[in-house]
């Protein structure tokens, strides 16, 4: 049997009002050169009875794998690493969805690509704004180095659900594998990849990424202090220069902020002033940089006070419709 071109591999956890978006999405490629795997990390909402009930689970290019206990997130993603067939591997989130005319370009245009590592862009559907937006990195091919300090910079941006891996390059580098990243384990693994090769940037909006509410819990704030603690380690690995230090330096602070931001954003209005009186504690400091952060703290915690108004005009966190 030849070995498919692509495996689009599909964990999933209680997520069984947005799979079928997601897989049927996938699917909706003709392609016969594209596998697809789902894994069900032990739901507990229904998640296997869709098997029966949505017909495009019949297709015979799926593959459907169900945990009896749940691995966590990083083994649940080697499982499937492990399952792929396909010469290219490309992870997409259960809540995120294709655009099937573009998976079909991708898939022609793989055969011809330099490097390890192909980015596309996406469409970010924010559920707590109602808004989106696309996210694109300038097309081209690019040193590996110079990818990854350009993502660190906010030069370039990507996401797994738009972020194409050699197999066999992805294994080598450990896959995904505990590293000293539980959470980040994704940017990691592709971190090391292109580090000695080429990233290749192709001209398409490939998927469309959702951010919601239910996305932004506790895991938020530790997901951005792992993120510092590997740009630090890629820092001191690839030597940037001073500038390009700073620049790193400008967007993780950012990154901190929006993250602040996003939590408070999306707490119920009781909650935003804790919050904020959090992030003033957080702020505080000695010297330029103390003030840099207080300033930037007293800014969240206005979010926060916010918060109040909003419950005293009886207004309620957002909530969206899934799409």
């Amino acid at each position: 049997m030849t070995a498919p071109l692509l495996t689009v591999a599909i964990p999933t956890y209680n997520r069984a009002s947005w799979l079928p978006r997601a897989l049927g999405s996938v699917l909706a490629c003709s392609r016969p050169d594209l596998e697809v795997l789902v894994s069900d990390n032990a739901s507990t909402d229904g998640t296997g009875a869709l098997r029966q009930q949505q017909p495009c689970f019949a297709d015979p290019r799926l593959r459907w794998s169900t945990q009896a206990t749940n691995l966590g997130m990083a083994p649940n993603w080697q499982f499937l690493l492990d399952q792929a067939r396909g010469t290219w591997f490309l992870l997409l989130s259960d809540d995120d969805m294709i655009l099937p005319e573009a998976l079909a370009r991708v898939l022609d245009a793989l055969p011809s690509v330099a490097g390890e590592v192909v980015v596309t862009g996406l469409i970010v559907e924010n559920h707590i704004t109602s808004r989106e937006h696309v996210r694109a990195s300038p097309a081209g091919t690019f040193p590996g180095r110079d990818f990854i300090i350009g993502a660190m910079t906010g030069e370039h941006f990507t996401l797994p659900s738009a972020m194409l891996l050699k197999t066999q390059a992805l294994r080598a580098a450990g896959g995904y594998a505990p590293r000293p990243y539980r959470l980040a384990v994704d940017a990691a693994a592709w971190f090391t990849i292109a580090a000695t090769g080429q990233v290749a940037v192709l001209p398409e909006v490939l998927c469309r990424y959702a951010v919601q509410p239910s996305s932004l819990t506790s895991s938020d704030s530790a997901m951005t202090e792992e993120v510092e603690r590997l740009y630090g380690d890629w820092i001191a690995r690839l030597q940037p220069t001073a500038e390009e230090v700073a620049r790193i330096r400008r967007t993780m602070q950012g990154g901190a902020t929006a993250s602040a931001c996003r939590r408070i954003a999306s707490a119920p209005w009781w909650q935003r002033p804790g919050l904020g009186i959090r992030a003033l504690g957080a702020g505080r400091g000695r010297g330029l940089r103390g003030l840099v952060r207080h300033t930037t703290a007293v800014g969240i915690a206005s979010l926060g006070l916010m918060g109040v108004a909003d419950g005293l005009r009886g207004r309620r966190p957002i909530r969206l419709q899934n799409r």
